[in-house]
């Protein structure tokens, strides 16, 4: 998760943009949790190649790798020197 943010960070300096697809207005709802949902839905919906289009190809490989690490595992550092 910590990772996860990490590269969206980057993301955001790499690209200049001031804000990630789901930080844009959100469909009203009632709940703290309705609103996590919907971002959630919109994070799986944006590839890492797609997220960091125009950035090289070891942005969006980090983003994949992370995303698809279980909970206790961890990424392999040594590749990302």
């Amino acid at each position: 998760d910590d990772l996860e943010s990490l590269a969206y960070t980057l993301f955001k300096i790499l690209r200049s943009c001031p804000s990630l697809p789901w930080n844009k207005p959100h469909v009203p709802v009632n709940s703290v949790c309705g609103v996590r949902c919907q971002v959630l839905a919109k994070k799986q919906i944006w590839s890492g190649a797609r997220l960091a289009e125009g950035c090289d190809a070891a942005s969006w490989q980090f983003l994949d790798e992370i995303r698809n690490l279980g909970f206790n595992e961890e990424p392999c550092y040594d590749r990302w020197e």
